[in-house]
């Protein structure tokens, strides 16, 4: 098993962020950022998309698939998202890759606590691009900060 770092992350996964448009970032977190939800707002606005303060769904405190329902497990909206188009529901991945992209992107992040945001889930989403649909998921822990972004158009 090779050790995934940001490089090894991107070379893996470069041709299916190519095919499907899907846009990945990752930048040094300043501990001047402040809290999850304003560093994924800082993130967003320097590349030029909307931030939404409170808005974003920290995966791993605040996520229930369904409103009022027991929490749910924080790598299943970035499978989701990496399995379908938004608009209309056509295949991307499998299960099995998209389950395994999504692990490796939240293991790069494991330098002191690790926190998963997101602004889509099954029943909604905030969003932060001019795009018909977005889903951005972001990772961050002391000294890093990633995203993965798709849009799609009806």
């Amino acid at each position: 098993m090779v050790d995934m770092d940001v490089t090894t992350f991107l070379e893996k996964y470069n041709s299916v962020f190519r095919k499907f448009n899907i846009f990945v970032e990752f930048i040094d977190r300043s501990p001047t950022f402040g809290g999850p939800k304003q560093t994924a707002d800082y993130l967003v606005k320097s590349l030029g998309f909307n931030p939404i303060g409170a808005s974003w769904i920290n995966l791993d405190d605040e996520y229930e698939p369904f409103p009022g329902g027991k929490k749910g497990d924080p790598l299943k909206p970035l499978m989701d998202n990496l399995q379908f188009t938004m608009a209309y529901r056509g295949k991307m991945l499998s299960i099995q890759r998209a389950e395994e992209c999504a692990k490796d992107f939240y293991t790069l992040f494991s330098n002191g606590r690790r926190v998963r945001l997101s602004n889509h889930i099954e029943y909604g989403w905030t969003p932060v691009t001019p795009a018909t649909f977005d889903a951005v998921h972001i990772a961050m822990d002391r000294k890093l900060i990633g995203m993965i972004l798709m849009m799609d158009e009806d």
